[in-house]
């Protein structure tokens, strides 16, 4: 017997039972489950609240709201009255208090019995929800805060008026206008979902009417993010209505936005006709019987009765006619058990509602000739009146073939028309929410279940072929393009690029529309291969990739695809010293010429201009970083423009972990120019925030750039505690960085984060060194045998081998140095990256130790060379003085006549 049926069998055996004897009863048939006696006691509970015959419980929140009835200050606002207790606290009517101006507002308390860490991470959830949304039927976030003793409150506009149902009731509303109010009621819902925001808890007391007759949807207090595994256990059934809740949302299954059709169409039953969709019993278990049986709908009006009629302007006879047919076929789509078989989106719905109103067919119902012709007619029922007879007559004749027919597409459109919401639409907007990686894998590997099973039943048609292979190159940009957000498996990306172009293959010879998207899933594959792997061969392919995008551009402007792509592809270039020094363009012109692709992308003002935007602060802050050493005041200059292009974002924008990445990057850049500039007390302060950002984006678990950004940043501090010797600091910042990068390199992108790690390997070892840890042999030991072992492996480059050089110079092995040894390094390092300065400094380095003066002055010079001097009135940057400096040690060693012959 799985969990669900035991639960149910011990529910109705213990309800037969008194109270003083469910507890004992529980114990002894589920000895060995807490949990499950601990959810049966609360579905007792429940099942108490709601059958007005049992025998009243003590109500918790009625406890907890007399806890606040002392309290009646909350931050500006003073509280006048009670208005409701909810599953998670107590509204109250309030008002503004702090002189500024009058206002009443609705104050929702979190009850003080809930005040652990899940339930008011729910209340934050919750008012962020609110926040994010902007829509006249949906209630407005004003303020929030806590309060002087602790207790978590959100402020929202107050609702003077009543719930949907009684509000129609009292007015006498016929079925007609009853759907106009339902419609603002789906209006409301579609925008939550467009914020990807599933409400979970709707029902008539979730949406008031106020006194102007216009609708409001209250209490996201149960909200989730779609895509979301957030538990909805029967342990929190107070936190759910079973009258209203989906069947998935009943077996704890994961929920996504047909959990508030469904619901929807419940309060359709009940607002048109007076009735419950499945049962007239009050009875909560057989509400809980919808969670594994798909029971029979009970068709709208079938059981209305006398007074149901009478509330709503009609007699009996006449609201049944009224609800029969169209209204009946839409309200048992809505309710049905298997998602499929249900409408699978809220605009769906809507439009269907729409149609009955406009006496067009409706897609409840099978879309017959016979169907459309009977609505054409009343539509036109006076114009065609004469020829009514001759339409008819015309259809009869191969209505059989054609009903099959209509009902095969219509079911191919509606999944097709889903993949395409999830795997376009709902992907652009997830996209800029923190934390929903993963979830957006699973919308396209969803999305392409449906799309590859549609394909199975036709010829594959240019068009779905095209749907398809976007979705394998939305799936391989998750799952492995280090450009963005990534799941971190190249290897797995590479094969959805590939399968992407093997579902083209057939049609690529086709139309434009074709031969671009095979193009832009070479150009999406050539860019994750080089970001993923640069050292292994695609310097080549992706320079061709460049060329050809440019041609793309350059015959068609008005391509803002191809556009994007070629932007992404010049910032591609700061991701690799090998990309920078390989690609035909200098690195200035590089950035330059991104700059002006990306710009006069937003100046199309298209589809995709939010993408440019995002794209174009990629850049800033990657041309930032590259200049914050060398150039701390053109750096400078890349960081003002990123904070510009970001003011100026609309706010669900500037709220995206993209753009938070961005802001977190430009104030690390900004730091890092500080320090450059010799203020380092200055720079380490201005590191908080930064790493407040990288820690909130790196409790993604599957964002491995989200950790890999944190260990940067990290390490980023680390070289300021540095320079202020705050050692312990500088242990602590690569304590932390080194687990992530090592968890980085064993995973299936390792391979990309080898050199981090073997950097902060090297760098933690000097932490130790420099405090005298014990710990110190094993860390250098450590960092010494794993930089040896990658010296030697050529496609690594040249930092294994310059790393190590430093290493044997100032640290050596068993505390003795090794300059012979590090020359061999620091030489080869130098020749396979001439334009990296620390393989010149250990070469000169080394050359000094062993008295080579000359050699060492040679070396430190090109160093030198390698850095931008001082121009007229500017202060030389802080790595330009300390390498003079090494200049002047070599310079005054070797007139102290110590040079070896």
């Amino acid at each position: 017997m799985d969990r669900f049926a035991r639960l149910e069998t011990l529910f109705h055996k213990a309800r037969a039972l008194s109270r003083a004897e469910q507890g004992p009863f529980l114990q002894r048939e589920a000895p060995d489950d807490p949990e499950l006696q601990e959810e049966v006691l609360q579905l007792l509970g429940a099942h108490s609240a709601a059958d007005p015959r049992m025998e009243p419980q003590p109500d918790a929140v009625a406890r907890a709201v007399s806890e606040l009835a002392g309290l009646t200050q909350f931050g500006a606002y003073r509280v006048i009255r009670l208005l409701g207790r909810g599953g998670m606290g107590a509204v109250y009517l309030a008002e503004r208090a702090d002189g500024e101006y009058t206002q009443n507002v609705a104050l929702k308390v979190l009850a003080p019995h809930l005040a652990d860490d899940a339930f008011a991470t729910r209340f934050r959830t919750e008012r962020q929800l609110l926040a994010q949304m902007n829509h006249p039927n949906i209630v407005r976030l004003l303020d929030g805060g806590v309060s002087g003793t602790g207790e978590p409150y959100l402020v929202t506009e107050y609702i003077d008026g009543e719930p949907l149902d009684s509000y129609c009731d009292r007015l006498k509303l016929n079925v007609r206008d009853r759907l106009r109010l339902l419609l603002e009621v789906c209006d409301a819902v579609a925008h939550a979902h467009h914020n990807l925001v599933i409400h979970r808890d709707l029902k008539p007391a979730n949406i008031l009417v106020d006194k102007t007759g216009a609708v409001k949807l209250l209490d996201f207090g149960t909200a989730t993010l779609i895509g979301s595994r957030e538990s909805t256990a029967v342990t929190t059934l107070p936190l759910l209505t079973p009258r209203y809740a989906s069947p998935e949302q009943l077996r704890n299954d994961p929920l996504n936005i047909a959990t508030d059709v469904y619901s929807l169409g419940l309060i359709l039953h009940e607002l048109l006709g007076g009735h419950r969709a499945f049962t007239l019993s009050n009875d909560l278990a057989q509400e809980f019987s919808r969670a594994t049986q798909d029971l029979p709908v009970l068709a709208l009006g079938s059981v209305s009765t006398v007074e149901a009629a009478a509330v709503r302007g009609a007699s009996l006879s006449e609201l049944r006619a009224s609800l029969g047919g169209d209204l009946s076929a839409i309200a048992s789509k809505a309710v049905a058990y298997h998602l499929r078989d249900r409408y699978q989106s809220v605009e769906e719905l809507k439009d269907d509602l729409s149609a009955f109103l406009e006496s067009r067919p409706v897609h409840a119902r099978p879309l017959t000739i016979t169907y459309r012709a009977r609505k054409f007619l009343y539509r036109r029922r006076y114009m065609v009146a004469a020829v009514t007879a001759v339409l008819l007559a015309s259809a009869v004749g191969f209505v059989a073939t054609v009903q099959q027919r209509r009902l095969a597409e219509q079911r191919f459109e509606e999944v097709r028309r889903l993949a395409r919401y999830q795997l376009f639409e709902l992907y652009d907007r997830a996209e800029l929410i923190p934390g929903t990686l993963r979830m957006r894998a699973g919308m396209v590997q969803q999305s392409l279940d449906y799309l590859d099973r549609l394909s199975s039943q036709r010829d594959l048609d240019e068009g779905l072929a095209i749907e398809i292979a976007q979705g394998y190159r939305r799936l391989g940009d998750t799952q492995g393009n280090f450009a963005k957000a990534t799941l971190g498996n190249p290897a797995l990306a590479a094969k959805m690029y590939e399968k992407g172009l093997a579902v083209l293959k057939p049609v690529s010879g086709g139309s434009e529309q074709a031969r671009r998207a095979q193009r832009e899933l070479e150009a999406s594959a050539a860019i994750a291969s080089l970001t993923t792997n640069p050292a292994a061969g695609s310097l080549p392919k992706f320079e061709q990739t460049i060329q050809q995008l440019e041609k793309e551009v350059q015959s068609n402007p008005s391509d803002d695809e191809s556009r994007l792509l070629l932007g992404r592809a010049l910032i591609a270039v700061f991701s690799s010293p090998e990309a920078r020094d390989s690609t035909r363009d200098a690195t200035a012109e590089v950035a330059q010429k991104g700059e002006t692709i990306l710009l006069e992308g937003i100046d199309h003002q298209g589809a995709r201009q939010t993408s440019f935007q995002l794209a174009l602060l990629d850049l800033y802050r990657l041309r930032a970083i590259a200049l914050a050493d060398k150039a701390p005041k053109e750096s400078r200059a890349w960081v003002d423009r990123g904070f510009r292009l970001l003011r100026g974002l609309p706010p669900e924008v500037q709220n995206s972990s993209i753009a938070r990445k961005a802001r977190a990057s430009y104030l690390m850049t900004l730091s890092a120019v500080t320090n450059a500039e010799g203020d380092s007390k200055q720079a380490l302060a201005m590191m908080d925030e930064p790493l407040s950002i990288g820690r909130e984006l790196a409790r993604d678990p599957d964002d491995l750039q989200a950790c890999a950004n944190l260990a940067v940043l990290l390490e980023n501090r680390a070289m300021m505690r540095w320079n202020v010797e705050d050692y312990a600091g500088y242990l602590a910042d690569y304590s932390e960085s080194t687990p992530l990068n090592e968890r980085l390199v064993k995973s299936s992108a390792g391979e990309r984060f080898r050199l981090s790690y073997l950097s902060s390997l090297r760098n933690l070892a000097y932490a130790h060194d420099k405090l005298k840890t014990p710990q110190t042999a094993a860390a250098v030991r450590k960092a010494y045998d794993e930089l040896k072992k990658a010296a030697s492996d050529e496609s690594l480059g040249f930092r294994p081998k310059a790393d190590l050089a430093d290493l044997l110079l100032n640290l050596g092995i068993d505390g003795t140095q090794r300059p012979e040894e590090a020359l061999t390094y620091a030489e080869a390092a130098a020749k396979l990256e001439p334009g990296a300065m620390n393989s010149w400094e250990s070469l000169a380095e080394a050359n000094r130790q062993l008295g080579r003066y000359d050699a060492a002055l040679a070396a430190i010079d090109r160093a030198i060379a390698l850095l931008d001097a001082p121009k007229d009135g500017e202060a030389p940057t802080l790595t330009y003085k300390q390498t003079l400096a090494k200049r002047q040690q070599i310079l005054a060693q070797q007139a102290g006549g110590s040079q070896k012959k």
